[in-house]
């Protein structure tokens, strides 16, 4: 089931000794949160946490409203009045009442007290018989199956939570779970004998239907999955019709339908019994079509009398699996009689040929010698052999009959279809060079750099594929020439005099950052040196650059600097630097080992250049996020839809909220008008910023399926978020991560260190249930080709300091998501961005797009509509007001 607040968090706030909900006194049951998330939630099936409000003989009620029977409880944990779980339920029409079909208690652990635990998010790379292996980009976790929740089977690939407990020198894995987890309701997009999709995006495999039941193209299922780190971005733990008709199994779930599941869940069949004791595992591993492999099991009789096999059967018939029974003389391993026969079940007869090897039907027999199992340690040993046929996942049962009682073990394989490896994705890093910028001696120069210099060593690690490439936006020939004439730029761009619509978007945008990347090449060629000597300094070569603590010119780690002879021209060489390290109005570059000593105390002439990243990745932003759509860009009217979350008198981690301040929380949990953004604002002060960290914790927390990424223009900015999320005492490591820019030059705040991670570790950063960093540092995740829904929700905080197409960059990621939700918080009355170019101003880059949204209908004041929720329209904007409380402490 779904790991909400009360599961695994639970598990990681009580292990670091801290509480779950802030308040002195423990909270009533009928006051606990209830989260339903859109994506689990149908006309006629839902899936949900709640609270035990009543019990009977029979069952009780969930929340007042959901029936349960004792049928439907899963586990053996009692359950109490007040005690919080997870529940599937169904209903057979609209107007039917509600009734569980599944309930799961909600177990919380507690660790030792004088325990050191952390969190960290990482993928199974390895499963065995008893433990498995998890890494989380830095090196390997192994933990026993035993800390798997009992509702979860973990599969290569899956990315988890590990909670880690270091105690006394020993580091132990004491719990994993599922990073992320959600119900779904779709529709059958492919499948192909034993594997398929759900829509597209959800992987189901044979382990998790009955092998009774094939799914038809375009059926409507539902079920629960995780995230996992393949192609289709979730895999499904279990699989049924949405009408609920017929079932589909996993083999971690029970579902009392199903006596397979049933039988595979029992643990009176599953476990040994009656002095029969049946050593091994039914796990054939990976093979491929036409591998013949096989797996043994020692039946041992500890008793006094002899005991008597009557059948051996496979629960569901198999072709492709063949057993054999092997007597074992404890005194001589080597088998003595021999028989085989098919996976249909096969009786002990009166007399066979010992020496006789059958295989068969239901009529193929068993020779008496090889079913009787002598006392006092005598073996039999049972050998499956598995002829690998049909691709994909099979899992079975085979049953030992012994007349009075049954033991079973299961059977478990995997059979892949060599092919698949020719259309596997390589796994080598794609390399990318940066294209040559083609107009005027600028462009030329940095073309005609022979030696590349040398880039700032970084921490190794893995690198992830890109698997996106941003282009290069050149900027036109003709733009250029006519802004630097001073002419209408109308004439060759005439959507710049247009009002800005979904049509023009693109071009309008283009045009606007073009014309401040010339502006800022124009600007930072003004600190050009001529005859300056490059000093040596170590392993660098040292330069002094008058102005730059001053900010002129802006100079970061990693910028490019272009050298050559006094006077040189177009033709002669040129060296490129990159500068290592930046002190007051000092930097330290380095250039290519072949030339630096001879540069070494050499006059020579300066030319500076800055960072088209950021620009580059604005183009990118601009130009996909159209597809967001005009409901996002241009909203006209909101449509308000099931909310994400209900949350009944919601527990706020903040005390000090005024009203509004809650009010605009519950608004923004529940999104109601999505994927309209919803807007956060107000004057300084009137506690914009921790709303906004208040509304992350309680998505983070009620919404198991939630991942967030929290931007601001400025490092300030997202530093004083991160330390607002820390300080309120519910985030760990593992929890939330810091992105920082490699050319980031002041250290973030130490009480957040912990959280920081460079783009380097992006692959592991970004799967974080809470991803922080600046807008422009969002664009190194498109890059990786996320899918869609990867993100949830995102929040940029200080929006109104942010130009329009830096803040597309992190909301572009939502592109894809149906159900994502945008929040933007900041004062559309403060200064706005800072822009270079006057004419991309006058255009619109100054107008960030808090402001322009402010003037959209939707978001306009109306007294006379909404005197009571401070004059605009609750369901998609709240302007904050400084309480007396608050006032003070701010």
């Amino acid at each position: 089931m779904i790991e909400c607040a009360y599961g695994f968090y639970e598990k990681v706030q009580l292990a670091l000794g801290r509480k779950k909900i802030p308040p002195e006194a423990p909270i009533p049951p009928t006051l606990k949160p209830r989260a339903i998330s859109s994506e689990t939630t149908s006309s006629l099936s839902r899936f949900f946490t709640g609270v035990v409000t009543s019990l009977d003989e029979g069952g009780g009620m969930i929340d007042q409203h959901v029936y349960f029977d004792q049928s439907s409880i899963l586990g053996d944990e009692r359950i109490d009045v007040g005690s919080t779980v997870h529940v599937q339920a169904a209903r057979e029409h609209q107007q039917a009442g509600w009734r569980a079909t599944r309930v799961q208690l909600v177990v919380c652990w507690k660790p030792d007290a004088s325990s050191d635990s952390h969190m960290v998010v990482g993928f199974i790379s390895n499963l065995g018989r008893s433990q498995g292996i998890a890494n989380d980009g830095n090196g390997d976790f192994r933990f026993p199956l035993t800390a798997v929740g009992d509702n979860y089977r973990p599969s290569i690939g899956d990315w988890v939570h590990i909670l880690v407990l270091e105690q006394d020198g020993t580091t132990t894995v004491s719990a994993v779970a599922p990073l992320r987890r959600r119900a779904f309701n779709g529709v059958v997009t492919t499948f192909n004998r034993s594997e398929g999709t759900v829509d597209g995006n959800v992987f189901i495999a044979a382990g998790v239907v009955d092998n009774g039941y094939r799914p038809r193209l375009g059926e409507e299922v539902s079920g629960e999955c995780v995230e996992w780190k393949h192609a289709t971005p979730w895999r499904a733990l279990y699989l049924r019709p949405s009408n609920g008709t017929k079932s589909l199994v996993k083999s971690d779930h029970p579902v009392k339908q199903n006596s397979a599941v049933q039988a595979l869940t029992r643990s009176d069949l599953l476990g040994d019994k009656e002095g029969i004791i049946i050593n091994g595992l039914g796990d054939f591993g990976d093979s491929h079509v036409g591998d013949e492999v096989t797996v043994n099991f020692i039946v041992t009789n500890t008793n006094e009398q002899d005991l008597t096999l009557v059948s051996c059967r496979l629960l569901l018939p198999d072709p492709n699996i063949c057993v054999t029974i092997e007597k074992v003389d404890s005194s001589n391993p080597s088998p003595k009689i021999s028989s085989s026969f098919s996976p249909q079940e096969v009786t002990s007869p009166k007399s066979c040929d010992p020496k006789l090897t059958i295989y068969g039907s239901n009529s193929s027999t068993l020779p008496d010698s090889s079913a009787i199992i002598p006392r006092n340690g005598g073996l039999i040993k049972v050998t499956v052999k598995l002829t690998a046929g049909d691709v994909g996942c099979t899992s079975n049962l085979l049953i030992f009959n012994f007349g009075s009682f049954k033991i079973a073990r299961a059977i478990l394989a995997s059979v892949k279809d060599d092919m698949v490896k020719l259309l596997s994705a390589s796994n080598s890093t794609v390399s990318h060079q940066r294209s040559g910028w083609s107009q005027g001696s600028y462009h030329t120069k940095m073309r005609a750099c022979n030696h590349p210099g040398r880039r700032p060593m970084r921490p190794v690690v893995a690198k992830p594929i890109l698997q996106r490439k941003m282009k290069d936006y050149p900027v036109p020939a003709q733009l250029r020439d006519m802004e630097e004439m001073d002419t209408d730029i109308t004439v060759i761009q005439p959507q710049l005099a247009e009002p800005l619509s979904l049509d023009n978007y693109q071009d309008v945008f283009s045009t606007l950052l073009w014309l401040e990347e010339i502006v800022k090449e124009r600007e930072i060629r003004k600190h050009d040196l001529t005859s300056v000597i490059l000093n040596p300094a170590g392993a660098y070569l040292g330069l002094t650059v008058p102005g730059l603590a001053e900010g002129r010119p802006k100079l970061l780690i990693g910028d490019k600097v272009i050298i050559c002879r006094p006077g040189g021209t177009d033709s002669d060489i040129h060296y490129e630097g990159i500068i290592h390290k930046i002190y007051g109005e000092d930097i330290q570059m380095q250039f290519n080992q072949e030339v630096q000593e001879d540069l070494a105390g050499e006059e020579c002439d300066v030319m500076f250049t800055f960072n088209r990243c950021p620009l580059r990745r604005m183009h990118h932003a601009a130009d996909i996020a159209i597809m967001l759509g005009a409901q996002v860009l241009f909203p006209t009217c909101p449509t308000p839809m099931p909310p994400l979350m209900v949350l009944d008198s919601i527990p706020f981690y903040n005390s000090i909220l005024n009203d509004r301040q809650r009010s605009a929380v519950t608004r923004i949990v529940g999104a109601r008008c999505r994927p309209m953004p919803y807007v956060l604002f107000g004057p300084p002060g009137t506690g914009k910023t921790i709303t906004v960290v208040e509304s992350i914790l309680q998505i983070l927390f009620q919404c198991a399926s939630s991942r967030i990424l929290a931007c601001a223009p400025s490092n300030s900015a997202v530093d004083l978020l991160a330390t607002r999320l820390h300080d309120s005492g519910q985030i760990v490591s593992g929890m939330m991560v810091r992105l920082n820019a490699l050319s980031r030059s002041t250290p973030p705040p130490p009480s957040i260190l912990q959280y920081c991670v460079t783009p380097d570790q992006v692959a592991i950063a970004v799967m974080h249930r809470i991803v922080l960093c600046t807008c422009v540092s969002a664009g190194t995740l498109h890059t990786l080709g996320l899918a869609p829904g990867h993100f949830s929700h995102v929040f940029v905080d200080e929006a109104g300091q942010a130009a329009e197409p830096e803040c597309l960059i992190p909301i572009s990621l939502l592109v894809g998501s149906s159900q994502g939700q945008m929040v933007f918080a900041g004062d559309p009355m403060q200064l706005g961005p800072m822009i270079g170019s006057r004419l991309a101003g006058r255009y619109g880059l100054e107008t960030s797009l808090l402001e322009r949204l402010m003037e959209r209908q939707p978001y306009k004041r109306d007294p006379r509509k909404f005197a009571d929720h401070g004059n605009f329209d609750p369901l998609v904007s709240t302007r904050t007001t400084c309480s007396t409380v608050l006032g003070t402490i701010l």
